[in-house]
């Protein structure tokens, strides 16, 4: 990525592409679409709001005014334990399995789609369909500060152009939440520092 470009001054953003790109290529398909494969913020891949099938990891290095971004990114297609994997929600919704192969290919083609997207000035188009698989909307969470003394209760509103967490809080001041250094516990609804 160009450093001057939409995304190279926005890297962070990477990660929840390349996520949505995993749940676009499936559920973009008439016969996965009702299939509830979900995003979980800040780079998982979910079955519902329980059930983790994956996530994405991405770290960036400049050399000179080109990002180089590695990603890591997993998705459980065919592994049925320890938890659940996509061909075993595509089985019991009657439908044929997946193929790595064409797994791999949707998600390419989508996340280079995405990419386009994003630098050709449609971040909107983008953001939309992000948040027509998103979790969060208007879920009530907690963050917990690094003393681990203060709580504050807030209310989701959204990401940001960076892909940071926006919260209003009950003083209805909206803020940002970074994903860097904080865990999200969805089953308690609770953000927290990172312990390490």
């Amino acid at each position: 990525l160009k450093t001057t470009s939409f995304l190279g001054t926005r890297p962070s953003l990477i990660q929840h592409l390349v996520a949505l790109a995993q749940v676009h290529a499936i559920r973009s398909r008439v016969e996965y679409r009702d299939i509830d494969i979900r995003l979980k913020w800040p780079n998982d891949v979910y079955y519902g709001s329980v059930v983790k099938l994956g996530g994405v990891i991405a770290k960036a290095t400049v050399v000179r005014d080109d990002f180089i971004v590695t990603i890591g990114a997993g998705l459980n297609l065919n592994n049925e334990h320890p938890t659940r994997s996509v061909n075993q929600l595509v089985e019991e919704s009657g439908k044929e399995k997946i193929s790595q192969e064409e797994l791999l290919a949707n998600t390419f083609n989508v996340l280079e789609a995405l990419i386009d997207k994003c630098n050709d000035g449609l971040f909107a188009e983008v953001e939309a369909l992000y948040y027509k698989y998103w979790l969060h909307g208007d879920q009530k969470i907690k963050i917990m500060e690094i003393a681990g003394d203060n709580v504050k209760n807030v209310t989701v509103s959204g990401i940001d152009e960076f892909g940071f967490l926006k919260v209003v809080g009950e003083d209805a001041e909206e803020f940002t939440v970074f994903d860097d250094g904080n865990s999200f516990d969805m089953m308690e609804g609770l953000i927290r520092p990172k312990t390490r």
